[in-house]
Order: structure tokens, then C-alpha cells, then sequence
């Protein structure tokens, strides 16, 4: 009898088969983690870029911590990456999450700090041991930026306050903030634990008595970059701002910006600080912002800026337009033969109704020069050859219903276009865009792209006196009492 053989495919070996098959299960297990964990694939540069991009909203970046290992990293330097002390409760719950996460030690980059929060501390003994907040500090080695709140005890300790943030060795930027104080030794005592400070700005800082027996020998304020001063003053308006004079101990070599800033009339920055830290900054600064309410007549502000030198190397320049004319003096006097940018900020006021200011304004201020024929490109060129941008900027409250209410916005730049139109001032072509629009604290308003309005919640109050909606405010002529 003959054989009978069966041919086909040759098969192959059991231990063959099952390695073939476990490859094969490995093969489409890994395609399976790429089709439903797709962020777990995800180059780092990619990730990064998602990461920035919603570096405001915490709830994405939470959601990210959970999405990858890659994705963790990125999401956890913007969570932490600024940390306020508010309270020594905080202090205690930041040691408990260093205890799970001690990565953040390196994350940290920002610290915010209340006098409140500063336990206190045998000065004799060193920090390290004796405070729990040092405790807590001493390990954030890479915190650049510190935001101190001398609180409104006109009694602080400053030496409690200087033992703590001498801790912070590798710092860049200092920004105190205050209700109060009663003379200048403790910001003279504070200055004196930082050598390469690059950004001082004082924040609401009120001085009683401006002389002040304080040493201020060992303060080194050579590396300052950027100044700010912001609704900061002394009560004592005797021509020797002790501000003035704290710049005066060491000054700066190489400062690039200074601020003016003013909240409320009653916390202006006097002209005696102004002049000091101007002729100190004339020979280096590029930015200068000059949004402040003065304390003295308009012939000492003219007799100021007569007494300051040119600003060789200064480039963008920011002031407060108002109907007193202070901001359109400063440009007339001002000597900056590089200046290419120019910024006319318009501070409203008034918490219910805006429009009747800028209205105002625009009537009061354009044309420019309401004695000469001349546009207002033609002066501006005239006097800076290098001019090629000019911007406006709004500030309304953040209560302000203006915020949310896009038509409303959009009628106040189209006034705004008109009357530059009106008075021939021929400066189309160097804005872009019309009006920028900032808080109270002149914070830029980022609005939604879909709704308009920005990220924090509106005032139903004011919202509820603001009757009309955004659809029937389209619908009413272009600000109402064209002018």
C-alpha cells in the first residue's frame, strides 16, 4: 500500500510558535498604548509647548499630571513653580507636600511671603534650626524672585524678616509691598542681604519720617536693571524722598527700565523721586513709564525735566494721558532721540460708568498740539526720527462691565479711530492693535476668543446696573453723543 502524504504549509516547532506568538502579542500591545495613551509617546518639546499654553488653567494642567510621566514634569513647573506663604498653616501643609513630591524643590522659582507668615526666631541661633519656615526654605535653592508683604505693622520686625529671606542666596528680583511704615530702617536693613539684585519694586510702601538713622552703608544696588515704583511715598513732602535717597546710597550702572506707577491720587510718587532715579538712569534706559499724579505745580514740572539730561539709549516710553495735560508735557520735554515706541495710557476711574472720562479725553487731548496745524505723526517724527509704533491703553476695573461686554470695547476703539481721524492726526499706520486693555493694576485683560469676555467671574452688581446687552448696544449709534 502505498503512502500518502499530506503537503501544505510547513509548521513550525511548538517553542518556535510560541515565541512567534508572544512577539507578535508584544507588537500589538504596543500599538494598542500608542492608539489609547497617546501622551505617553509624546515628544518633550511637544509637551512643553501644550504645557505653556495652559499655563492658566489649572484644571488642564492637573489632568496632565495624570496623563504621562513627560507630560508631569512640564505640567508640575507651572502648578509650583510660584509659592505663596500667606499664613504659618501654609508652611506646615508645603513641608507635608515636599514629604511626597521633594522633585518640587527644584520647580520653585517664585515665593511670595507675608510678615503674617514669619514664625519667630531667636536671631542668635541660626534660621536652619530654630524656624520651620526656614526649614522650609533652605531647600528651595533655585527661587529667583521673592514677593515680600511687610504686612500694615508699622511695628515689623525687619530683622526677623532679613534673617529669613537671607536664605534665599540666589536671588534676582525683590518686590516689597506694605501698608505702613514707620521709617526707612527697614527697608535699608532688608537691601542689605542682596549684592546681584537685577528688579527692586516697592509696592504701596508708605513712610512716616524720611530720615531715617538707619547705616545704609552696606547696601550694593549696582546691578539693578528694572525699578518700580508704585503708589509708594512718604508723608513728608520736604523735597528729600527717603526712595529717593535709598538710590541714591549705591547707584545703579547698567538700569535698563524704571516704572512711575500711581493706584490712587493720595499714594503719588513725588517729583523729587522722580528726578533722582531719572538722572541717575538717563545715560541707560531703554523703557521708561511715566503713569503717575503729581504732587507739585506744573512750572516745577516744567523746571524738572529742564534740569534732566538726554536719554541716549531710551527706547519705549509709557504715559498717563490726562486732561491736566502732565503726560503730554513730559513727551514734549522729553529728549530721546532713539525712541521708536510710544504708549498713551488712559486710566478710567469711574467704577460704574467709563465713557464719560474717555469721552473727555478724547475731546481734551486730540488734536495733540491744539496750536499748530501739524499732525500728530508729523510731531512725533519731528521729535523722535526713529518713531515707528504707537499703542493705547485702557484701564478699567476688573469690575468694570466693560470687560465683559465686547461691543462695548468695540465702540470705544472706534471712537478712538474717529477722533484721531477728525483731528487729521495721521497715525493709522503706527497702531496695531487700536486700544490694549488692562485691570486696575494695569495687568493685560486676555479675553476669550469665543465669548470675549475674560477668565475671572463678573460683579453681579455691576453687571446688573448695566442693563443693556451686548445686542442692543450694537445696535445703538457708535458711542452715544458722537462727538
Amino acid at each position: 500500500m502505498s503512502e500518502i502524504r499530506i503537503t501544505g504549509t510547513k509548521r513550525t516547532p511548538r517553542p518556535q510558535a510560541q515565541e512567534a506568538a508572544s512577539s507578535a502579542l508584544t507588537s500589538f500591545q504596543h500599538l494598542s498604548a500608542q492608539a489609547f495613551q497617546p501622551w505617553k509617546c509624546i515628544p518633550p518639546e511637544l509637551a512643553r509647548e501644550i504645557v505653556e499654553h495652559l499655563a492658566d488653567d489649572v484644571s488642564s494642567l492637573r489632568a496632565l499630571c495624570l496623563a504621562s510621566s513627560i507630560t508631569r514634569s512640564f505640567a508640575l513647573e507651572q502648578l509650583f513653580s510660584v509659592v505663596n506663604f500667606r499664613s504659618r498653616d501654609d508652611i506646615g501643609r508645603w513641608l507635608d507636600i515636599l514629604e511626597w513630591t521633594p522633585a518640587l524643590e527644584k520647580v520653585v522659582k517664585n515665593i511670595g511671603l507675608s510678615f503674617d507668615a514669619l514664625p519667630s526666631l531667636n536671631i542668635d541661633e541660626s534660621p536652619s534650626d530654630t524656624s520651620v519656615l526656614a526649614r522650609a526654605l533652605s531647600a528651595l535653592r533655585n527661587v529667583r524672585v521673592l514677593k515680600l508683604d511687610l504686612a500694615s505693622d508699622p511695628d515689623c520686625d525687619a530683622t526677623q524678616a532679613r534673617a529669613h529671606i537671607s536664605l534665599f542666596s540666589h536671588l534676582e528680583e525683590l518686590h516689597l509691598t506694605s501698608s505702613y511704615l514707620t521709617d526707612t530702617d527697614t527697608l535699608t536693613s532688608l537691601l542689605t542681604s542682596f549684592t546681584n539684585l537685577r528688579v527692586l519694586s516697592f509696592d504701596s510702601i508708605a513712610l512716616d519720617d524720611p530720615h531715617s538713622e538707619g547705616d545704609p552703608s552696606d547696601i550694593d544696588l549696582t546691578s539693578l536693571q528694572e525699578v518700580r515704583i508704585s503708589s509708594s511715598y512718604s508723608k513728608h513732602y520736604d523735597g528729600d524722598s527717603c526712595l529717593g535717597r535709598l538710590i541714591g546710597y549705591s547707584p545703579p550702572t547698567a538700569l535698563k527700565s524704571l516704572k512711575f506707577e500711581t493706584f490712587s491720587y493720595e499714594r503719588s510718587c513725588c517729583l523729587d523721586t522722580m528726578e533722582r532715579y531719572l538722572s541717575l538712569g538717563a545715560p541707560t534706559l531703554t523703557k521708561l513709564v511715566l503713569d503717575s499724579i503729581y504732587h507739585k505745580y506744573e512750572d516745577e514740572h516744567k523746571e524738572m525735566w529742564g534740569r534732566l539730561p538726554t536719554f541716549p539709549a531710551l527706547e519705549s516710553l509709557t504715559v498717563r494721558i490726562t486732561l491736566s495735560g502732565e503726560g503730554e508735557l513730559a513727551i514734549n520735554a522729553l529728549k530721546a532721540p532713539r525712541l521708536t515706541a510710544l504708549i498713551l495710557r488712559i486710566v478710567l476711574h469711574d467704577k460704574y460708568d467709563e465713557r464719560f472720562d474717555f469721552e473727555d479725553i478724547l475731546l481734551e487731548v486730540f488734536p495733540w498740539c491744539h496750536d499748530s496745524p501739524t499732525s500728530m505723526a508729523s510731531i512725533l517724527i519731528g521729535k523722535f526720527p526713529e518713531f515707528e509704533h504707537l499703542k493705547f491703553q485702557v484701564c478699567l476695573r476688573r469690575a468694570s462691565d466693560r470687560h465683559f461686554r465686547p461691543a462695548a470695547r468695540g465702540r470705544m476703539e472706534r471712537k478712538l479711530l474717529k477722533r484721531l481721524e477728525e483731528t487729521d492726526a495721521d497715525v493709522t499706520r503706527y497702531l496695531s492693535p487700536p486700544i490694549q486693555w488692562l485691570d486696575e493694576r494695569y495687568r493685560p485683560a486676555a479675553y476669550s476668543n469665543e465669548t470675549g469676555k475674560p477668565s475671572w467671574p463678573p460683579d453681579e452688581e455691576i453687571m446688573e446696573s448695566g442693563s443693556e446687552s451686548d445686542e442692543s448696544l450694537e445696535d445703538e449709534c457708535d458711542f452715544e453723543g458722537d462727538i
